[in-house]
């Protein structure tokens, strides 16, 4: 999502470059990010999105645990407060590191 090259801003650089981004280059992604890592405060909208049907894409750290009482997956979405939500099996044998600790992404939840 990085622009590539400084025809897309208008301008060239002057003087020494130093090879990383452009303040132009950098807002794009923090544009993006912003878009799909839910604040605290937007937990209850978000709920009631999914509720609604809509599917969301946010940013979170998730991790699965397995209850052998139930023989299920949980799945654990921190900015929904959420510990007990569904998943696949073949997602989360597709993402091994999900299990335990978990690992930072990007899901799409229904």
């Amino acid at each position: 999502m990085v622009t590539r090259g400084y025809a897309a801003i208008g301008r060239r650089p002057s003087g020494w470059t130093h090879g990383g981004l452009t303040p132009e280059e950098t807002i794009v992604p923090l544009m993006h990010l912003n878009n799909h890592l839910p604040t605290r405060d937007q937990k209850e909208q978000l709920k009631a999105r999914l509720q609604n049907g809509e599917t969301l894409t946010v940013l979170d750290p998730f991790s699965v645990s397995v209850d052998l009482q139930h023989n299920e997956l949980r799945l654990s979405i921190p900015c929904l407060d959420e510990r007990k939500a569904g998943i696949e099996r073949r997602i989360a044998d597709q993402y091994p590191l999900l299990f335990g600790s978990g690992v930072w992404g990007v899901g799409k939840l229904q």
